[in-house]
C-alpha cells in the first residue's frame, strides 16, 4: 500500500450503504476477497476492451469505436463510456514529408492515434460499499510507434500538466506518449495527460452535483496493460493533483475522491522520487504482475512503483523465449487471475474470457436488438476531444 495517515468519510447510509467510516485504504485491492478479484478480473477485461477495439478498427476502417467498444463492454453492464482517449508520437527525427510516406503499418508514427477511453459505472455495492467508478482505461503497445517509445528508458524529469517538474523522473519513452501533443492533426489538440484530467474532474463534478447516496463514494480507478500501466500510474497522479485542487472548493456534505492505479505487467516507470510523489498524492497502487514475465523488471535502472505487489504465478511455465512472450500477455494475467476465482466457469461466462476475435466486420448501429445503445461521442469544444455531450451525462447515467 502507498500513502500517509487515512483520511475519512462519515456516511449517513441509505439506499444499501452502511454508513459507517469508509477508509481510503479501501482502495486497496484485497486478494482475500474474492468481490475485490472480481475487480481485478473486471479491469483486466475492460483494458482487453481497449486492445481488441483498437484491433478491430484498424481491419476495418469504416467502423466507429462506439460500435465496436460497446459490443466489447456488453458485459460490464452499468458501465458507460464518456471519453475517448487519443495518443501522439511522432518518435522519428524525420521530416514530415518522408513519414508521411511511411508504410501504413507503421501506425502513429505521423498522427494520433486510438489508446483508450474513460468510462463510469454507476451505483455499484461491494459489500457494505457503495461506489461511483471512474475508470481510466489505456491499452498497452500495438504500433511500431509503441514499441520505439518503449525502448527510450533514459529518464526526463516528470511533468504536471502545467509543464513544471511534479515529482521524479521517469522514462522518456513513456513520458512522451503521455505529453505529446500535435495541434494541427486531428485529435491531437490534447495530449493524453491533459485529455484525461480533463475528463476526470469533469465527471468527478457530475457525480457529486448528482450524488444522492451520503453514504455513497467516488473512486477513480487508472488501469492499463504494459505501456498502459506506465502511462496508468502517471495520470493516477495528475488525476489525485487535479481532484486535491477540486476538494479545496468541495462542499462539506459532498463525497471525497480516492484514487488508485491498477496496472497489470507495467514496467518501472520512474525514480524513487516519482514514487514518493505518488505516495503523497495517496495514490494506491495496485501492481499486478505474473512471476515470469520481465517486462515489470525494466528498465532495470528505475524502481518499482508501488509498494502493493500482487504476484501471479505461472507454474507451467518453462524458460523458453516463447513462454516468456506468454507470461507478458494480458490473456495470461486474464487466465491466472481467473483461476484465483471459486467457480471459474461462472467468472469465464460473465466476462466471456475464452471468447476470441473474429476477423469479421463488427455489426453496425441497429442490426442486434439486444446490443446495448450508446450515445455518440462528440468535440463540443473544437479541442479534437471526443466525450459524451455534458447534456446527454445524466441520462446515461442512470
Amino acid at each position: 500500500m502507498v500513502g500517509g495517515e487515512q483520511s475519512q468519510i462519515q456516511g449517513n447510509g441509505g439506499n444499501g450503504c452502511s454508513g459507517k467510516v469508509v477508509h481510503q485504504r479501501r482502495l486497496v485491492i484485497n486478494l482475500e476477497d474474492k468481490n475485490h478479484r472480481a475487480d481485478l478480473l473486471r479491469y483486466a477485461v475492460m483494458v482487453d476492451a481497449a486492445y481488441k477495439t483498437f484491433d478491430e478498427v484498424k481491419k476495418h476502417p469504416g467502423e466507429s469505436y462506439e460500435t465496436v467498444l460497446s459490443s466489447r463492454l456488453a458485459t460490464n453492464a452499468g458501465y458507460v463510456v464518456t471519453a475517448h482517449l487519443y495518443a501522439t508520437v511522432e518518435p522519428l527525427p524525420l521530416p514530415p514529408w518522408v513519414v508521411d510516406s511511411l508504410p501504413a503499418a507503421i501506425a502513429g508514427l505521423n498522427k494520433p492515434y486510438w489508446f483508450g477511453y474513460i468510462a463510469v459505472g454507476a451505483g455499484k455495492q461491494q459489500g457494505d460499499d457503495c461506489w461511483d467508478d471512474i475508470v481510466v482505461v489505456l491499452r498497452g503497445s500495438a504500433t511500431v510507434a509503441d514499441f520505439m517509445m518503449d525502448i527510450h528508458v533514459e529518464r526526463v524529469a516528470f511533468q504536471g500538466l502545467d509543464g513544471e517538474p511534479a515529482g521524479g523522473e521517469v522514462a522518456e519513452g513513456f513520458h512522451k506518449v503521455y505529453r505529446s501533443n500535435d495541434a494541427d492533426k486531428e485529435h491531437g489538440e490534447l495530449s493524453v495527460q491533459q485529455q484525461v484530467v480533463e475528463e476526470v474532474k469533469r465527471l468527478a463534478r457530475h457525480l457529486r452535483r448528482k450524488q444522492q447516496q451520503p453514504g455513497k463514494l467516488i473512486r477513480v480507478t487508472v488501469t492499463g496493460h504494459s505501456l498502459g500501466g506506465a502511462l496508468a500510474l502517471m495520470a493516477a497522479h495528475d488525476a489525485a493533483v487535479a481532484l486535491a485542487d477540486e476538494d479545496r472548493h468541495r462542499r462539506s456534505s459532498e463525497p471525497l475522491i480516492g484514487v488508485r492505479a491498477v496496472t497489470f505487467g507495467a514496467p518501472r516507470v520512474g525514480d524513487d522520487a516519482f514514487r514518493g510523489a505518488l505516495a503523497a498524492r495517496r495514490v494506491q497502487v495496485s501492481r499486478v504482475v505474473v512471476k515470469q514475465d520481465i517486462v515489470p523488471k525494466l528498465p532495470a535502472n528505475n524502481v518499482l512503483d508501488g509498494d502493493y505487489n500482487i504476484e501471479l504465478d505461472d507454474h507451467d511455465a518453462s524458460k523458453s523465449p516463447r513462454e516468456l512472450i506468454k507470461a507478458h500477455s494480458l490473456d495470461m494475467y486474464m487466465h491466472l487471475i481467473l483461476m484465483t476465482l471459486p467457480n471459474t466457469d461462472y467468472y469465464s461466462t460473465m466476462f466471456k474470457i475464452n471468447e476470441t476475435s473474429t476477423d469479421q466486420a463488427p455489426e453496425a448501429d441497429g442490426e442486434a436488438d439486444d446490443k446495448p445503445k450508446w450515445i455518440k461521442m462528440r468535440d463540443d469544444n473544437g479541442d479534437g476531444f471526443m466525450r459524451l455531450p455534458d447534456s446527454d451525462l445524466d441520462d446515461a447515467l442512470l
